[in-house]
Order: C-alpha cells, then sequence, then structure tokens
C-alpha cells in the first residue's frame, strides 16, 4: 500500500499530539522530523521502500541518536495513520561511529579500525 503524506495528516497528527499533551517542543520537533521525510519524499508516494531510502539518508548526514529521534517521530505518525508497513527499526550501538569496529587488545586498549 503506497500513500502520500498531505497537509491534512500533517494537521491531522499535530492536533493528536496536541491532544495527548505532547510539549510544545515535542510537537515542533515530530513535526521538523516530518517535514524533513515529506522533503525527502518529494511528492512520491509512502512505501516501505521509501521510508527506508530516508533512513539510510539519515544515517549519512545525522548522528546515530539524531536519527532514531527522527524514526521515532515517523512511526509515531505511521501508526498513528494505520501505515504501520512503513516502522522503521532502530539504530543499534549508538555508542561506535558508523564505519569503524572496535578491537579490543589484551591489555583492555580499544583502537578503532576502518571498515
Amino acid at each position: 500500500m503506497q500513500k502520500k503524506i498531505t497537509q491534512v495528516h500533517l494537521d491531522s497528527f499535530r492536533n493528536y499530539l496536541l491532544s495527548q499533551e505532547r510539549s510544545q517542543g515535542t510537537v515542533e520537533k515530530y513535526m521538523r522530523d516530518l517535514r524533513s521525510l515529506v522533503r525527502f519524499l518529494s511528492g512520491c508516494p509512502l512505501s516501505q521502500e521509501t521510508a527506508t531510502a530516508w533512513k539510510a539518508q539519515l544515517r549519512q548526514t545525522y548522528a546515530p541518536a539524531t536519527v532514531n529521534s527522527m524514526l521515532a517521530a515517523a512511526n509515531t505518525f505511521f501508526r498513528y495513520f494505520g501505515f504501520e508497513h512503513c516502522r522503521l527499526k532502530f539504530l543499534k550501538n549508538l555508542g561506535e561511529p558508523i564505519g569503524s569496529i572496535s578491537v579490543v587488545r589484551q591489555n583492555d586498549l580499544v583502537e578503532e579500525a576502518e571498515v
């Protein structure tokens, strides 16, 4: 199932967040994150594939914790509208930089090695 995200969706979701007594900061953050998704879609329909592509683009731009906060906003939006098929998994291992692995030596020194 593919669906375009419209301003009506965004307005309805904003009203939902306010009705749930979310803080103004949370509402603004969620709406900013959803506008990022809408910009990425550029009028294309929402699907599991486009949502996954957005997540990949976020990983190239933001720290993992920031990506996860944006995914939380999107997943709440997807759940609210019944777009369960678009929900995204959070990133794991937030302490490790993307593109590196940790190698532990016997003397407990940690060395970063590029993948």
